[in-house]
This record gives C-alpha cells, structure tokens and sequence, in this order.
C-alpha cells in the first residue's frame, strides 16, 4: 500500500516539477518586422519547456497548481490527501487533482466513493474550481463529464481577492 504522502510527493515530482515563469515584456510583431510593446500585459511560461501558457492582463494573479491543487486543498478538508488521480493537459496549461474519500457513502442504496475534484490553468479561459463529483478523473473528456455534474462547486477567478474565496470553498464542499 502506498501512503498518501508518498502519492503527494509523486505527483510533485511527476506533474508539478517545474514553475511559471512570468514576463511582462509582452511585443506585437508585424509583417514588416517591427515590433511594439504591450503594455499592461504579461506571457505566462513554463520553465522547463518554455511553453506559451497564455497572455493575460496585468493584473491576472497565477494559480500555482502545487499550491492551489494539493496545499490548499488539504486545507479545505482538513485532513490528509487521498489523491485518486492528477494529471495536465495542453502541455501543462490546465491541470487537475482528484481527491478521494477514504469510504464508501450510500447514495439511494448504491454505495459510491465521493471525490473533490481541484482544477485550475494558466490560459485564462477557465477559474480554479473545487468541486464534489462522482465521476473519475483520467483525462480531458473524464474531466469535462465529471465538470458537467450537478453538484456542489466553488470557482474562484485569478485576482488579488483569489485566496480569500478557500473559506468559502470550505463551506460550499
């Protein structure tokens, strides 16, 4: 048996072993060669592949997944992490951790193993979100189904008022 805290490190050696690296010299280059300077802009990039993770306003506060998908989860429940799955997508601009319970609940006389699911990105196009769900967590179309269920959710957009929000994260799970 694997402990949790072997399943935690594995993961951040696995998935989260590398960071955002965050420039705010953001250019527009046109036809002729020339460049322009974007102000208030900033270019998210991995620091291992130097990926384009994506281009966001000045103000865009990065999630890091280590911290906003393991730390602060563990956190919201208090307990120790029984990670079921985790994994990125888009080349690390998405990335997910599913949380399991350590029993099974009886939902209308079926027995189901409830599981937090954390995920959040870099490309702004979606929030970090904790949300309760049945379904497990593989890849980008289990991802997408288990987001698709009817159940209780927190979003919390990437702003200076992001961290705040894990309060009410804990309530709402």
């Amino acid at each position: 048996d694997v402990c949790s805290s072997d399943l935690i490190d594995d993961v951040r050696r696995r998935i989260f072993n590398w960071q955002v690296v965050e420039s705010s010299s953001v250019a527009a280059v046109f036809a002729d060669g020339s460049t322009q300077p974007v102000p208030n802009q900033k270019m998210l990039v991995r620091s291992d592949t130097r990926a384009v993770l994506g281009v966001h306003s000045a103000r865009y506060q990065v999630h890091d997944f280590e911290k906003w998908l393991l730390e602060n989860v563990s956190l919201l429940l208090d307990d120790e992490l029984r990670i079921g799955s985790a994994g990125l997508l888009e080349d690390g601009k998405t990335a997910w951790v599913q949380v399991e319970r350590p029993d099974n609940v009886k939902v209308a006389d079926i027995e189901v193993r409830p599981y937090i699911l954390a995920t959040s990105s870099h490309d702004g196009k979606r929030p970090t979100l904790y949300k309760t769900c049945y379904t497990i967590v593989v890849c980008d179309n289990t991802r997408a189904r288990a987001l698709r269920e009817s159940s209780p959710e927190i979003r919390i957009r990437h702003s200076a008022r992001s961290l705040p929000k894990l309060i009410e994260a804990r309530r709402t799970l």
